[in-house]
């Protein structure tokens, strides 16, 4: 067992600037790609000019400067994410995440009647397969109502017809309760790894990405990803980690509902593959063991999943041909990596319906947060939740670079929950580099409450989202 060494008061000094160096160098290294250049008053020193004129080359040398820092901070082994620790009354929890919950509504639901302008070509189909529903009708859930688009979503659709009337809002609705739904299994899913004050920032900068809220209130069936990828993956780290037969019950059933929403969620199971294959070799004769516990996994999921199959063999679906058509484009991965290079940090989707014009896919903090947890994952990827993230993203990123076009924050939004858990386990990894340098500091400064750290949701929230400008009116069809 590893016992906690002081460090000298040399070593602290080197370690509190090392500390201070990450911060400060990535939180600048963002600022220059946000505001593509520097500031005002540095612009205009001698040298410095130039500096600014090439944004993106500044912000990866910063960035670089960034992680150089870090590599002194996570050369210590002490230093990591604490874990589940930490822990409270259940009520707590409860309450916490019924406040995320509301605000994510919120943020969705904010101006929903200015912001999008109006009814995109696809919910306007969906929405009338689900007044066919409400009419009488009753196609089987398995079929194809739409390319892409199983009749289980107008069935959804057509409950909150019911409730509200058929109209605007009832046609938003089913996307942005989806898509806001996902901040409850998101947070049982980093308080598996997380101290609970991380978790809720986590879950408060899911709420109010602006990339969660752009998707949502378009309303298609691809807002519900996030939801079955968090529950999915939730429940198969509660069945690895404490091996109840439970979770790996509800955790199949849950895999093959997850298929009756988008073609994106077909990316799910893959991600459930290749982590519950690193879990067999990490330790060594896990699959073994626990095979029969794997395989119940797979045969319920495969249930639920085969009349879904079946008719997609099988039956033709509507608008097939023209869909086939179209998505004949040509794929040039090369560009498409260097797109989601920037991506999250630089530029993001020019699709206005995916994104605000011009700006990066995540929040600035978000961004910065995600370099950082992403260098600490790939240090510590022996660590399942280090393992299982990177997973997650590598999975949509290399589906992603296959895509006709890149960067498309519509077909990889699946992977939103893993960027902010990678965030998260940067701000572990900060967190307990303070720590470690002065304990008795990092806590009396206040960050160790949940409320203290939930306020970083609303540190890179864009306000310009909910004015008229932050969404331009985009064309009626999605290529």
């Amino acid at each position: 067992m590893t016992h906690a060494v002081a460090f000298s008061r040399g070593e602290r000094y080197l370690r509190g600037l090392a500390l201070m160096a990450v911060v400060a160098l990535a939180a600048a290294a963002q600022w220059v790609l946000n505001h593509r250049g520097l500031p005002s008053v540095l612009a205009s020193w001698p040298g410095l000019s130039r500096l600014g004129m090439h944004p993106g080359l500044l912000g990866l040398a910063l960035y670089a400067l960034a992680l150089a820092a870090l590599m002194v901070l996570l050369s210590d082994p002490l230093i990591g994410v604490a874990g589940s620790g930490g822990r409270h009354a259940a009520w707590v929890d409860v309450l916490l995440v019924v406040g995320l919950l509301a605000l994510a509504i919120w943020a969705r639901l904010h101006q929903i009647d200015e912001i999008p302008p109006g009814l995109h070509a696809e919910e306007t189909a969906v929405a009338r397969r689900a007044l066919e529903i409400v009419r009488g009708s009753w196609p089987l859930p398995w079929h194809m109502a739409l390319p892409g688009v199983s009749w289980a979503y107008p069935y959804y659709m057509a409950l909150f017809y019911k409730l509200f009337g058929p109209g605007y809002l009832a046609i938003k609705l089913p996307a942005i309760v989806g898509s806001a739904l996902a901040v409850i299994p998101l947070y049982l899913l980093a308080r598996e790894t997380m101290r609970p004050a991380v978790a809720a920032a986590v879950t408060a900068l899911y709420a109010t990405s602006h990339w969660g809220i752009a998707i949502a209130r378009w309303g298609q069936a691809n807002a519900l990803v996030p939801f079955f990828a968090c529950l999915v993956l939730w429940l198969v780290w509660r069945g690895v980690h404490m091996g109840r037969r439970g979770y790996w019950i509800v955790g199949g059933i849950a895999l093959g509902i997850s298929q009756y929403t988008h073609p994106a969620a077909r990316l799910i199971p893959v991600i459930v593959t290749l982590f519950i294959l690193w879990r067999s070799l990490f330790p060594r004769g896990y699959l073994r063991r626990h095979w029969r516990l794997v395989a119940l996994l797979y045969a319920l999921a495969l249930l639920v999943y085969l009349p879904l199959g079946w008719s997609s063999l099988s039956g033709p679906v509507p608008g097939g041909a023209a869909a086939a058509t179209a998505g004949g484009s040509e794929v040039h991965v090369w560009h498409n990596v260097l797109a989601y290079v920037q991506a999250f940090h630089y530029r993001g989707d020019a699709d206005p319906l995916n994104n605000l014009a011009g700006a990066p896919q995540l929040e600035g903090i978000t961004a910065a947060l995600l370099v950082i947890g992403m260098m600490g994952a790939i240090v510590w990827w022996r660590r399942p939740a280090s393992a299982l993230l990177l997973i997650w993203v590598g999975v949509y990123l290399i589906a992603g670079v296959f895509a006709p076009r890149a960067p498309d924050a519509f077909r990889t939004y699946g992977m939103l929950p893993a960027l902010v858990l990678l965030a998260g386990v940067g701000l572990e990894l900060l967190w307990s580099a303070w720590e470690r340098i002065d304990p008795l500091s990092a806590r009396s400064s206040g960050c160790d409450d949940i409320g203290s750290c939930g306020r970083l949701g609303r540190v890179g929230w864009r306000v310009n989202l909910f004015q008229p400008s932050g969404v331009a009116a985009g064309p009626l069809g999605r290529a």
